[in-house]
């Protein structure tokens, strides 16, 4: 799966990086570089991000539920009980609103505005704005090595706990014991140190956090996996 994610990824930035400049279609491509760049990036980050946060928690749920309904088949298969007489008859997704609304705004004001924010000011301050190979490795490294372990991965299990039900101990609880047991950092390092590379070295800074948010749309499906896990 990771493989497949990368050839889409390298053909992805292959797009964006020449986004103004394809010659099919080439009306749509430049209106929707002239969107990126002449509206307010903060504003077009926080729409990218919360939609995408937002389609990739309804995606989530929806796999939970397909699961939970299966477990639920097999366990009164096990025990013997009729399921046509308990299998749920309402075929409709049941969302959870609340749940949706926290990852909208999650995916809008941090993957949205603060990576905005971070990669295209903080990064640019700290490391300069070129884009050779060893200024995306700064980048990278403190994407990676920093803002990954402490914030980035460590906020998407306290909104998942906190939304549960859990404490904030029991939610950091959870995350330490996947990093050890589920190898979730590497999991996460595997997908994101190669595509950082991309976004620092390849894909125009207007074009950045609407590629990650790409990314992260399948990054959130396995982490939601993983998180899931017991």
């Amino acid at each position: 799966m990771i493989h497949t994610i990368t050839r889409l990824l390298l053909l992805s930035a292959a797009i964006i990086a020449n986004a103004s400049s394809l010659s099919f279609p080439s009306q749509t491509a430049a209106l929707i570089n002239d969107f990126y760049i002449n509206q307010n990036r903060f504003k077009v980050a926080f729409l990218t991000c919360s939609t995408k946060a937002c389609a990739a928690d309804l995606v989530a749920q929806w796999i939970d539920r397909t699961a939970e309904k299966r477990r639920t088949a097999n366990t009164n298969k096990g025990g013997n009980t009729n399921t046509q007489q308990v299998a749920p008859k309402d075929k409709k997704l049941s969302i959870d609103y609340r749940r949706a609304a926290v990852f909208l705004l999650y995916g809008g004001l941090y993957q949205g505005m603060a990576q905005e924010y971070i990669y295209n000011d903080i990064y640019a301050t700290l490391f300069g704005s070129g884009t050779d190979i060893l200024t995306a490795s700064k980048k990278v490294s403190a994407e990676m090595f920093a803002l990954t372990p402490l914030l980035c991965i460590p906020a998407a299990y306290l909104i998942k706990g906190l939304l549960g039900g859990n404490t904030i101990r029991g939610a950091l609880k959870k995350y330490r014991d996947d990093v050890v047991h589920k190898n979730i950092l590497f999991i996460n390092w595997s997908i994101w140190i190669p595509v950082n590379f991309l976004v620092f070295s390849l894909v125009p800074e207007h074009f950045r956090v609407t590629f990650v948010a790409l990314v992260s749309f399948f990054w959130t499906m396995i982490l939601s996996k993983t998180m899931s896990r017991k």
